[in-house]
């Protein structure tokens, strides 16, 4: 699907996604009887074109040309600096497809003056939060009378950051990428829904949805124990507070560290199966007061993969660069031509999953490093040096095409592997071809 502004056509869609939505979500919390209630009221036809038609805000929908899979509605306050984020809801069928993240970027990217952005969710709407706190948003507060006059209880919410959208743009590249935003966003009242709409499909038309560019930096993020920082273009640095929980990371990226901190060795479960095969059976450990960092010898990204209990991430061998003392760390061994790499029949994927509790794995990917959400039974070919994560969920295959070019017999094999959805892939744009011992 693919994200627009959303006009007065839209509205009794967006109202028949957000009765569905909510019934689905907070019928067990309040009754079928108080959502109907809320839904009457809040989602009314006159509520949402009066949200359509309110300045410095923005109304969006999730589109396929056929039906509309979410909405998102914000609106800046009287500090431009402070939007509120007022709705963002995806359709029960079309939920852990990407949806929410494309909204919540396409927030993020509308507002060039904002350094905060704040919302009020369920307490008791654990899927919600989770999706938040992953998305970089942290508790700030509770309200007894979530979006006045409801007499609800929530949570409230905030993403802070340290430039606003403008000043990202302007200080990365030199020249001001959302002057156009603020020309459009200005006029957009007055100008029909097409021209907001110039670089995307207009509604009716179809376009797959690309992998999207994960976040290059990262500020003060807190997940599973520790509070880290991602910053640097070229060369990117981890830094990592390890005072509540250590971190185990790969040998000879240690940048600096505080003099606090112990250094010592963690040994990986499975330690013959490892001997056997060559691998590492220990990995360097810091644990103690202060804070430690990190960096790879290369060009790159660093990528942070948040786990929850029980979640399980796959990894490309040579591209782990630490993870928290939670999270369990095996490996399997994949063979085949398809998964070849330089020519050679098998490699390693390495397992991180959310043992003992919630906890990252932070990656490095050469390049930059986009993120594909498969639809289940939706499929992707990559180069076999491109990829660099996967959710478990998500099956690898081969496909192997001979080509000929008919002179003298000339012909080569044409390879990629197919992967094929429901779930994450991470995807690195300076592929890399790590040999095999094979």
């Amino acid at each position: 699907m693919f994200v627009r502004t959303a006009s007065e056509r839209d509205l009794a869609a967006v109202r028949a996604l957000l009765v569905e939505t909510w019934h689905a979500t907070y019928d067990a919390l309040y009754g079928a009887k108080r959502v109907t209630e809320i839904t009457d009221d809040w989602h009314s036809i006159a509520s949402l074109k009066a949200r359509l038609a309110r300045p410095n805000s923005e109304f969006l929908v999730a589109d396929d040309g056929k039906r509309l899979g979410g909405m998102a509605f914000a609106a800046a306050t009287a500090d431009p600096k402070i939007v509120l984020l007022n709705q963002l809801y995806v359709h029960p069928a079309c939920q852990r497809q990407g949806i929410g993240r494309s909204l919540l970027d396409e927030v993020e990217a509308s507002f060039p003056e904002m350094h905060t952005l704040r919302l009020e969710v369920e307490e008791a709407n654990a899927a919600a939060i989770a999706f938040y706190e992953a998305n970089g948003f942290r508790p700030a507060g509770r309200t007894a009378d979530c979006g006045c006059n409801s007499g609800l209880p929530a949570m409230i919410m905030e993403k802070r950051f340290r430039y606003s959208a403008g000043e990202r743009a302007h200080s990365s590249r030199g020249f001001d990428l959302i002057a156009p935003v603020r020309a459009i966003k200005a006029a957009r009242r007055g100008v029909a829904p097409s021209i907001r709409q110039g670089r995307r499909p207009q509604s009716g038309e179809t376009m797959p949805s690309l992998p999207e560019l994960m976040p290059t930096e990262v500020s003060d993020e807190t997940f599973g124990g520790v509070t880290y920082h991602v910053a640097g273009e070229l060369v990117p640095v981890l830094s990592v507070d390890v005072t509540n929980m250590p971190v185990y990371f790969e040998h000879h990226i240690l940048l600096w560290k505080n003099t606090a901190i112990t250094i010592g060795l963690k040994s990986l479960k499975g330690a013959l199966k490892r001997m056997i095969a060559g691998m590492q059976i220990f990995v360097t450990e810091a644990s103690g007061p202060g804070i430690i960092a990190f960096s790879r010898d290369g060009p790159g990204h660093i990528v942070p993969i948040h786990l929850r209990r029980g979640e399980e991430i796959q990894v490309r061998e040579h591209q782990f660069l630490a993870a928290t003392a939670s999270v369990d760390y095996t490996f399997e061994r994949v063979r085949g031509l398809g998964t070849m790499l330089f020519g050679q029949s098998g490699f390693f994927i390495d397992r991180f999953r959310g043992e003992t509790g919630d906890g990252i794995v932070w990656l490095h990917g050469y390049g930059n490093v986009f993120e594909k959400v498969l639809a289940p039974g939706e499929t992707i070919d990559i180069e076999p040096g491109g990829w660099l994560f996967k959710d478990a969920s998500v099956k690898m295959d081969t496909r192997i095409d001979r080509l000929s070019s008919g002179f003298f017999g000339a012909a080569m094999n044409f390879v990629v592997n197919r992967f094929t959805g429901p779930g994450r892939v991470g995807i690195q744009s300076m592929y890399l071809h790590m040999p095999s011992e094979e």
